[in-house]
């Protein structure tokens, strides 16, 4: 017999969902208290938390685990342990530092708004207005550090707590816009409102702060509240998740239909002058791997041998040799790509013109790939393939 499942939210608010919200606040803390992980960007007990060190963590941690972050946060804080030395570094060290962390408008956007709070005199905004006026510093973020860094009630909705509200409410519809976000915006206030102070009387050390709340609700929704199989079991809100009491805790939050990625092909260039050294071009900073130095590439169709494609660009000055397989595939978020890998060397003695029309890249530079100079620049993880495939593997 299939379980009834429960009456979701009414599309006005989460008032009358009935629960035990001073209940639901002290389980969460509790629990927290004794189960966190010793994360590298956590305060440690008797010392507050630092601004900086929270808002470089919440940014790295958007879409990507906690394991992938924590070696790259590490190596970040040695390179750049405040504010003013994230600003007074070169936009290169930076996205060298962030590669193979994906999604590198983060690194810019970070570098960027550390260059405006340092030349306006400033250290990290203490108000959400202030935040959201960073580069990069969307809802989720400002909220995280207001509560995080700096005590105040204020909601961090990313998908873990999205999800762990989502059942404890049993909120139906999409949870991500529209009502849907409000009202799970609503439940997380209503949790974050009139924090208990009794618990740090009954368990010595432990604190009561927003920001604890908020990390309880990421931490449980990373370890236990799972999107599959969830650990109810050993749950510490179990007894007040209204999914779960229905038999419903996977149905919830309901599923949202997302657009795939878009398939897409195209060709690579490996590009060799008489010296050995390739030719990288450098992708603009505001669009897809944004500032980062790549063999060039472009989207067509691989119905030919991409002579055609790279000889309206180049001319006589390139020989197209032998392409080398197979394709190299790659995803993005928005885009599963197949990449052709060619190597061309130059039949001139003389360089070419770079060419304009490669709208994607704003500069160039040749390079011995092996060279101090060719590590030291910020590349993707496609080019990494890239490099494998052109070196037979």
């Amino acid at each position: 017999m299939t379980a009834e499942p429960p009456a979701p939210a009414a599309a006005g608010g989460t008032s009358d969902i009935d629960l035990d919200l001073p209940g639901l606040r002290a389980a969460l803390l509790h629990w927290y208290a004794l189960h966190q992980r010793p994360l590298p960007w956590r305060a440690v007990p008797g010392t507050g938390p630092d601004p900086y060190a929270v808002w470089i963590s919440e940014v790295m941690l958007q879409q990507t685990q906690v394991a992938t972050v924590t070696p790259y946060y590490q190596r970040w804080m040695a390179r750049f342990p405040t504010l003013e030395a994230l600003a007074a570094a070169s936009v290169d060290e930076v996205l060298h530092l962030w590669q193979g962390l994906g999604y590198y408008g983060r690194a810019r956007r970070l570098h960027e708004a550390a260059g405006l709070l340092i030349a306006q005199g400033q250290g990290i905004p203490t108000d959400r207005a202030g935040l959201r006026a960073l580069p990069g510093v969307g809802d989720y973020t400002a909220g995280a550090l207001l509560s995080i860094a700096f005590g105040q009630a204020q909601p961090a909705i990313d998908g873990n707590v999205r999800r762990v509200l989502g059942r404890i409410g049993a909120l139906a519809g999409d949870l991500t816009r529209g009502a849907g976000a409000s009202r799970l915006r609503e439940l997380a206030q209503s949790l974050l409102d009139a924090v208990p102070t009794e618990l740090s009387e009954s368990l010595p050390g432990a604190t009561t702060s927003p920001g604890d709340l908020n990390q309880a609700l990421m931490e449980l929704g990373a370890r236990i509240c799972r999107p599959r199989q969830p650990a109810c079991a050993s749950c510490p809100v179990q007894n007040d998740c209204l999914a779960h009491g229905s038999g419903q805790e996977e149905n919830f939050p309901q599923a949202v239909q997302r657009t795939s990625p878009r398939p897409a092909t195209g060709f690579a260039y490996a590009i060799q002058d008489a010296a050995g050294r390739r030719l990288l071009g450098r992708r603009r900073p505001d669009g897809l791997l944004g500032g980062l130095w790549e063999f060039p590439w472009m989207e067509s169709v691989l119905d030919d041998d991409g002579s055609a494609l790279l000889l309206s660009h180049w001319g006589p000055w390139v020989h197209v040799l032998e392409p080398v397989e197979p394709v190299v595939r790659h995803v993005f978020t928005h885009l599963r790509l197949e990449l052709r890998l060619l190597r061309g060397d130059l039949a001139n003695a003389v360089p070419p013109p770079m060419p304009e029309r490669w709208s994607p890249y704003v500069d160039w530079r040749w390079v011995t790939l092996d060279s101090p100079e060719a590590r030291a620049l910020p590349m993707s993880r496609l080019m990494d393939k890239l490099r494998l495939r052109l070196d037979g593997r």
